[in-house]
């Protein structure tokens, strides 16, 4: 015989058939689990024969049925109350329909202070029976619908509250006739839950103590001892169990310095604590603060006071990572309502993080409960209404499931029971206001129920926190990186376009053990990287040059402290954008990274720096090589950082080229003039730049004096060659190819068309000024002669055929629009117009040609602006790993231009130099 039919015979003589199958399918419809109710009920009958007539009684009105069902059906917690005291199921009869009444059980728990006064163990007793009444009544009626989650909560808090108040006034006495009555006030200050008026069915009450002020009492003993004794019992008799029965679990470690600090402080100096070294989490704590027993005048000024302190000052970057970092600590399992991502603790962070934000102008945020403050940030627009809604409704549903799932026991238990078919049931049925009876698929809806629910959580959570917070949302696994687990971390990592996850987590955790800082520091410094990574091309790539960088520097143990300044995150992230071979020389030369740190002191350096090139020594070469290496790191360094502008850097490349060949004919003892051509004559030389030139001597050509100078300048030009690229290619054809030619050579060439526009920019250097100067003047007469008998028809063919070439838009050297067809194309024009200037324009460069161009002819197009943003985008082409020309080319250069407006104009130019071509 199952339970259903014992039910059935047992009250088959109490009710009529129809009555009795009313009864079974009320139960069966009501109840969340109804073999339970069918098993307490036959309990309740056999264990009270006595009063079996009043429960008949009880379950012949049907208005009780689902009381009854529901209150008996699910809570092993409540099926005992009633069945130790049967008088309860009477009391819920005749009270159920009206609410808590908070005066009247206040008046009656004074009363029985008044009465026990001299007897505390009949004192406490009367209290727990007093709370389990309230608290079965205040339940009851939230599982039967006629009080909403906020009402009960409500009401269970304020139930706590008479609970202390009563102890508290009975100890008050029983201490005063022992030490006296104190001079000072003292009140007990609830946070928490009970601060919220949002208590739990199984909740701590978290309390502080305060009073008033130093002093003594009546018989001369101090305050502190007489509030510290009252402070203890109060502790002692709230949470103190007689047969399993207590009447709270109480917390105090809330208090300053927790467990360790004293359990009852005065007034000012939880003040001087909170200002001085209260820690975030602590003033977050405070939101909650209310007063729930004692002097209400000291309660009151005490959570005024505490308010302002809370809402003094914004939130800090830090302190918003520290708050998450605790919550990132204490997670749960996706089973937790309280703990898991999107559950009941993510939606408090929330609110709870947007008050201390936007509490310290609006004070009307100021408040301590969840749901009034969600209210008010929709009626303040800091959130909106489908915000609101998702974290309102989620906020009650989950706590109604974490209070039914604490009533089935009276556990502080968190976690969906998943295992238990039953209880899984019984709580979706709970929470349902449509009743039927079982269908068995109330599980698998309940867990539904609660995904989805977590999932709106998180993406509200997520828009809060990058828009409002800028925490992007999963970011927060970083936030106590060493409680994360590894693979929330490299999941975070590949969100942020890492591939290599288990490579790139490994460099963190080295740098975080590395680290002499920890906590928000870590947190704080960690996200800023992250998110600088993410803006690579190759978020791998750059987060390794990083590592490399910082563990060739020995700059690891500063590292996290490093990342906290979002300019420094800024600087070592465009540093890592650059090509292996900087990132290969500052390995080995890692005191370059310490000159960067003062440019100004670098910049300065520089020219002495240079001063080391000296070809007398035995050790030259090597010596060109570091300073090459510095020049060439430290330049790229500044550059993708904007310390110096594009300008700039040619100039100081130039003078690094400059030096060299210098000292290289100063070695020969001047008889060597390095012609030098393109781009390092005008000295527009970028990263990279092979180094063009033609070597001249002062000697006759087959001379013995020639060919002796011209082997020493071959070995010495090869050394070079290994360290730079050295192109002599600009003159081949002429001279029979030779890229050492005499003067005489040189004055007996006649110059074609390709080295009439090479020798156009070209600048001779030598350590002899008479020799530098004679070979300066031979370049312009021969041009001013080639330029006059210059074959136009013949030019324009040559500059079509060398166009016609020109296929790849992304070159920016050879491609259409770019920097060989704008030379070609001033030329054309400056060798129409030579007439007019009157003057060979040696050495200069593309810009210089405009503006000496612009005084006789009508250029047609913006060129000076697109030459600027030529030289620009060359320079972040030619010194970042595994960029393209594209928008991202901008970015990195930080163009307040965008690329397709780039593209346009280049469109324009390429137009016009088709027209300048094509001219006559």
């Amino acid at each position: 015989m199952d339970l259903r039919e014992q039910l059935v015979d047992l009250l088959k003589f109490s009710f009529p058939q129809d009555q009795l199958e009313r009864i079974v399918d009320a139960i069966e419809t009501f109840s969340p689990i109804p073999k339970n109710t069918f098993d307490s009920l036959r309990t309740l009958i056999l264990n009270h024969r006595d009063k079996e007539e009043e429960i008949v009684g009880v379950l012949s009105r049907g208005d009780l049925l689902e009381l009854i069902s529901k209150v008996l059906g699910y809570s092993i917690y409540l099926r005992n109350i009633i069945n130790e005291k049967i008088e309860l199921l009477f009391f819920l009869q005749e009270s159920i329909s009206t609410p808590f009444d908070e005066e009247g059980v206040r008046k009656e728990v004074e009363e029985v202070v008044r009465e026990f006064s001299d007897d505390k163990n009949s004192f406490l007793s009367k209290l727990r029976d007093i709370r389990k009444r309230e608290f079965l009544k205040i339940v009851s009626r939230e599982m039967v619908g006629l009080s909403s989650f906020e009402e009960t909560s409500k009401e269970l808090s304020l139930l706590a509250d008479i609970m202390i108040e009563g102890v508290l006034k009975f100890n008050t006495l029983e201490l005063s006739r022992e030490m006296g009555e104190p001079s000072s006030e003292f009140c007990v200050i609830s946070l928490g839950k009970l601060g919220g008026l949002e208590l739990n069915y199984s909740s701590d009450v978290d309390i502080m103590f305060v009073y008033e002020r130093d002093g003594k009492t009546s018989k001369g003993v101090e305050n502190s001892e007489f509030f510290d004794k009252l402070a203890r019992n109060i502790v002692y008799e709230m949470s103190s169990s007689v047969k399993g029965e207590f009447l709270y679990r109480v917390d105090t470690r809330l208090r300053p310095d927790g467990e360790f600090g004293a359990l009852v402080k005065r007034e000012e100096g939880y003040y001087d604590y909170y200002t001085e070294r209260g820690q975030t989490w602590e003033i977050q704590m405070l939101i909650k603060t209310r007063c729930s027993a004692g002097s209400l005048t000291l309660g009151k000024r005490f959570v005024d006071n505490i308010r302002e302190i809370v809402y003094s000052t914004p939130l800090t970057d830090s302190e918003i990572a520290e708050i998450l970092g605790i919550k990132q600590k204490i997670r749960g399992t996706e089973y937790d309502l309280k703990k898991s991502t999107g559950g009941i603790r993510d939606i408090e962070f929330i609110v709870q993080l947007l008050q201390l934000i936007f509490g310290t102008k609006e004070k009307a945020l100021r408040l301590q409960n969840t749901l009034l403050a969600l209210d008010k940030l929709e009626k303040i627009k800091v959130i909106d209404g489908e915000m609101k809604r998702v974290l309102e409704y989620g906020y009650r549903t989950l706590r109604r499931l974490e209070n039914y799932i604490q009533l089935y026991a009276n556990l502080q238990d968190f976690s969906l029971p998943i295992n238990d078919t039953n209880r899984m049931i019984g709580l979706f049925r709970l929470l349902q206001t449509k009743y039927s009876k079982i269908s068995g698929d109330e599980d698998r809806y309940l867990l539904h129920l609660v995904n989805d629910i977590r999932r709106e959580v998180i993406k509200v959570k997520g828009y809060i926190f990058e828009k409002l917070l800028d925490v992007r949302a999963g970011e927060e696994v970083i936030f106590f990186l060493y409680n994360s687990e590894e693979k929330e971390v490299r999941d975070l990592l590949f969100s942020y376009g890492i591939k290599e996850t288990a490579r790139a987590f490994s460099f963190l955790e080295s740098m975080i053990s590395f680290s002499f800082r920890g906590g928000v520091e870590t947190s704080i410094g960690l996200r800023n990287l992250l998110r600088a990574v993410s803006l690579s091309p190759m978020p791998d790539k750059s987060l390794s040059n990083i590592y490399y960088v910082l563990e060739a520097t020995q700059n690891l143990p500063i590292s996290i402290q490093f990342f906290t300044d979002e300019r420094n995150v800024n600087f070592i992230f465009n540093v890592s954008l650059l090509k292996d071979a900087f990132i290969s020389i500052l390995r080995k030369r890692n005191w370059i990274w310490d000159g960067m740190m003062d440019t100004n002191a670098f910049m300065d350096y520089l020219p002495v720096f240079l001063n080391k090139i000296d070809f007398s020594r035995e050790s030259w070469v090597e010596i060109v090589r570091e300073v090459y290496e510095v020049v060439v790191t430290s330049l790229a360094f500044l550059r993708i950082n904007k310390f110096i502008n594009a300008n700039r850097t040619k100039e100081l490349f130039a003078r690094l080229y400059d030096k060299i060949f210098l000292e290289f004919s100063k070695v020969l003892g001047g008889n060597l003039c390095v012609l030098s051509l393109g781009r390092w004559a005008n000295r527009k030389l970028t990263f990279f730049s092979d180094v063009d030139l033609v070597y001249i001597l002062p000697y006759s050509p087959y001379s013995d004096e020639f060919f002796d100078v011209r082997d020493g300048i071959l070995k010495i030009h090869n050394e070079l060659g290994s360290i730079f690229e050295i192109d002599t290619r600009l003159v081949e054809g002429s001279h029979k190819g030779s890229f050492i030619i005499s003067l005489k050579t040189l004055e007996e060439s006649s110059f074609d068309i390709w080295q009439t526009i090479a020798y156009l920019k070209s600048r001779p250097i030598s350590s002899s000024e008479t020799f530098e100067r004679k070979v300066g003047e031979v370049i312009v007469y021969k041009l001013r002669d080639a330029i006059r008998n210059l074959d136009f028809s013949e030019f324009n063919n040559f500059v079509k055929r060398v166009i016609a070439n020109f296929e790849r838009v992304d070159d920016l050297k050879k491609g259409r629009g770019n920097i060989l067809e704008l030379e070609l194309v001033l030329d054309k024009l400056y060798f129409k117009h030579f007439r007019e200037f009157d003057e060979v324009p040696v050495a200069k460069s593309l810009s210089e040609m405009e503006r000496m161009l612009e005084n006789v002819v009508k250029l047609e197009v913006p060129l000076r602006d697109y030459l600027a943003l030529l030289v620009e985008v060359e320079d972040v082409t030619r010194i970042v790993e595994g960029i393209g020309f594209d928008d991202k080319v901008f970015d990195i250069a930080k163009i307040p231009v965008k690329f397709s407006e780039f593209q346009k104009l280049r469109g324009e130019v390429i137009s016009w130099c088709d027209k300048v071509i094509n001219l006559d």
